[in-house]
């Protein structure tokens, strides 16, 4: 399988260019994202891994980081939600979990969660849930990896937990072709 070019991953990841900088011409996704992590940049390595997982394994990856996080009441119930939504697939989930996300205002590890699992299909909606159009792509694996980032930041070691959680996505990447 063949995975998405590492620059326009960035871009829908909005990943400055000058992060990329480190990187060798060429660099398979695993390289990279370890390149990343390397140099001291834990959150674009994160946010490139979310952008090249397959849609399918983004929610699950992130729900498992923040699992092994200190979680409040209410990242707990995005959290739930948000493996409501996985467990069962369908509409009346989802669109539960994206409820909640809006009304907390998506702040906080388990809105945030519960976010991606509601844009994790279907269409964008408003504040009554009515659908406004399709999707954006990267809407759903940021705001993942932004609750992801938020679990690390209630580790004392901030970046051993960034790289502990890109290596739990690593083995969820497809290989590459050669």
């Amino acid at each position: 399988m063949m995975l998405p070019r590492l620059s326009d991953v960035a871009l829908a990841m909005g990943i400055a260019p000058s992060s990329l900088t480190a990187l060798r011409p060429g660099a398979s996704a695993v390289e990279a994202i370890r390149t990343l992590l390397d140099t001291g940049q834990p959150g674009a390595g994160l946010r490139l891994l979310a952008g090249w997982l397959p849609r399918g394994y983004v929610v699950p990856w992130a729900c498992q980081c923040a699992r092994d996080g200190q979680l409040s009441v209410l990242d707990t119930e995005g959290l739930a939600l948000a493996e409501a939504w996985l467990r069962q697939r369908r509409d009346t989930e989802r669109t539960s979990a994206l409820a909640f996300a809006m009304r907390h205002k998506f702040l906080g590890i388990g809105p945030m969660l519960a976010a991606s699992a509601g844009w994790s299909a279907g269409d964008l909606t408003d504040t009554a849930g009515k659908a406004i159009g399709p999707l954006p792509q990267p809407l759903m694996p940021r705001m993942a990896v932004g609750a992801v980032l938020l679990s690390a930041t209630s580790s004392p070691v901030f970046a051993s937990c960034c790289r502990a959680f890109a290596e739990a996505g690593l083995n969820l990447l497809p290989m590459e072709e050669s």
